[in-house]
């Protein structure tokens, strides 16, 4: 633009330069000065059609110049709106690391108060075997005894019975020589 700029007024000053001479020698050469304002008039009529293509130019490059800039305020509000999702992502990144950070940690201590409650109903399971154990052998001895006292008593009962049936029998004996000492007293006493 600005070499046009240069340009054009180069020609405006040969143009006034030219005009100068013509108006100087204007009376001599008349004809002369008919072909070169001819001249001028289609000098000036190129120097017009190139101001007319360099304001077309200029323009043209002033709209791709608002274009550019529209399209380069679009690209750095793309790029922001990038940041910022990046920065949301980045947050909600941390704090679903941090979140699973504390469910494994949250893991970890079930999985530990799991093995301790394990390990005290393996103890409870012991203990409770061992006392089933001890009730059984408890159990065992108490039948044995059962038994024994059962047998004990029957043969009490049979002792008991044998007594009595002697017992009995010796009664029976007695009343049998109490009646004979009387049969035999009334023998002597009838004799």
């Amino acid at each position: 633009m600005l070499l046009c700029l240069l340009q054009l007024e180069k020609s405006l000053r040969a143009m006034h330069s030219q005009y100068a001479e013509i108006k100087f020698i204007a009376d001599s050469k008349l004809a002369q000065a008919n072909a070169l304002m001819a001249s001028i008039e289609e000098k000036s009529l190129e120097v017009e059609a190139k101001v007319h293509a360099a304001d077309a130019k200029l323009a043209e490059v002033s709209r791709k110049s608002l274009e550019l800039e529209k399209k380069s305020r679009e690209v750095e509000a793309r790029e922001n709106t990038i940041r910022r999702e990046r920065l949301s992502f980045n947050a909600e990144r941390e704090a679903r690391e941090s979140s699973l950070v504390r469910q494994r940690e949250d893991l970890r201590d079930w999985e530990k108060k799991l093995k301790e409650g394990e390990e005290r109903l393996d103890e409870v399971r012991m203990l409770l075997n061992q006392r089933e154990e001890r009730a059984n052998e408890t159990d065992t001895i108490f039948k044995q005894k059962h038994n024994d006292f059962e047998q004990a008593q029957k043969s009490i009962d049979e002792a008991n019975s044998t007594l009595k049936s002697k017992e009995e029998e010796i009664s029976q004996r007695l009343d049998n020589l109490a009646v004979k000492e009387k049969e035999a007293d009334a023998m002597r006493n009838s004799l």
